[in-house]
C-alpha cells in the first residue's frame, strides 16, 4: 500500500472508534492516528488493525470496535457516577426501552445520562454546576449522543420538560425536587433516588407525596473474583456503592 492508502486506512479505523485489550483485564481507547502508549510497550499507529496486534516489546493486545461499554468506562470523570451494576437495576426495574423519555438531575460526569442514551428515545439531564455541565457534554459529544439534552438548571424549580417515563435524581436532598417531578413525570411513570446513605433514602421516602407509590429501596452487591490458573478468590474491593428508591407516579 502506498502512504496516503495507509493514511486512508488507518482514518477509517480511528473514526470507528477501537478498544484495545490487554490479557490483564485493562482495556484502553484509541481513536487518533498517533502512537498508542502502555506500560507493556508501544503499539505503532501503522500496525493497528482489527484482530492480534503486537507492541514493541513483544506483548500481545486485541483489538476491537469498541462497544457502548468501553466508551462508557473511559469517559471523563468530574464527579462519582452510577455504576453500571446500578444503572443496570435501574433499567431493570423500570423498564424503560426505545421509546421512554427519561430525565436524571445531578448529572455529575453524565454517565448514566450517556448510559441511558444509548437505550432510550430521549434523555434531559439536569446539572446546577457549570463545571460538571461542560464535562456532561465532552462526554456526550464523545460518544456522538444526538437524543441526550443537558440543562444548566437547579431541579427544586420548575421545569419546563414534561411525560418523563422516568426520572432518577442523583443528589443530596431529593425531596426538595418532589413538587418538580410530580408536574414532570407522566401517571404511571418512575421516580428513582440515588443516595448513598441509608438515613437520606429514609427522610426521602417518609417525605413523600400522595403523588408517589414507594415500591422498594435496595442495594445491589457485586463481588468481583481473581481467577487465574488453578487459583480463585474474592477480589478486595468496596461492595455497597448506594440505596436506589423506586416509586410510581399515581
Amino acid at each position: 500500500m502506498t502512504e496516503n492508502e495507509v493514511r486512508k486506512s488507518l482514518r477509517a479505523l480511528f473514526t470507528m472508534k477501537l478498544c484495545i485489550l490487554h490479557r490483564s483485564g485493562s482495556s484502553f481507547l484509541q481513536d487518533s492516528e498517533k502512537d498508542f502508549h502502555t506500560k507493556w510497550g508501544v503499539v505503532r499507529s501503522k500496525d493497528v488493525k482489527i484482530g492480534k496486534i503486537v507492541s514493541n516489546t513483544g506483548e500481545e493486545f486485541l483489538c476491537c470496535p469498541a462497544s457502548q461499554g468501553d466508551l462508557l468506562r473511559n469517559l471523563k470523570r468530574k464527579a462519582q457516577v452510577i455504576l453500571p451494576k446500578d444503572a443496570a437495576a435501574i433499567i431493570a426495574e423500570t423498564g424503560v426501552h426505545t421509546e421512554s423519555k427519561v430525565g436524571d438531575a445531578g448529572s455529575g460526569s453524565g454517565w448514566l445520562a450517556c448510559f441511558l442514551g444509548g437505550i432510550v428515545k430521549e434523555v434531559h439531564s439536569y446539572e446546577v454546576r457549570e463545571d460538571h455541565k461542560k464535562v456532561v457534554d465532552e462526554n456526550i459529544s464523545r460518544l456522538g449522543l444526538k437524543n441526550v439534552k443537558t440543562h444548566l438548571q437547579d431541579i427544586t424549580q420548575p421545569i419546563k420538560e414534561k411525560g418523563f417515563d422516568l426520572f432518577v435524581l442523583d443528589m443530596p436532598t431529593p425531596w426538595e425536587a418532589l413538587e418538580t417531578m410530580t408536574a414532570a413525570i407522566k401517571q404511571g411513570g418512575f421516580l428513582v433516588v440515588y443516595l448513598p446513605h441509608i438515613t437520606q433514602s429514609l427522610q426521602f421516602v417518609n417525605g413523600l407525596s400522595d403523588s408517589f407509590l414507594h415500591l422498594k429501596t435496595f442495594e445491589t452487591l457485586q463481588r468481583a473474583w481473581m481467577v487465574e490458573g488453578k487459583k480463585a478468590r474474592p477480589e478486595t474491593q468496596q461492595l455497597h456503592t448506594g440505596f436506589i428508591s423506586v416509586c410510581r407516579k399515581v
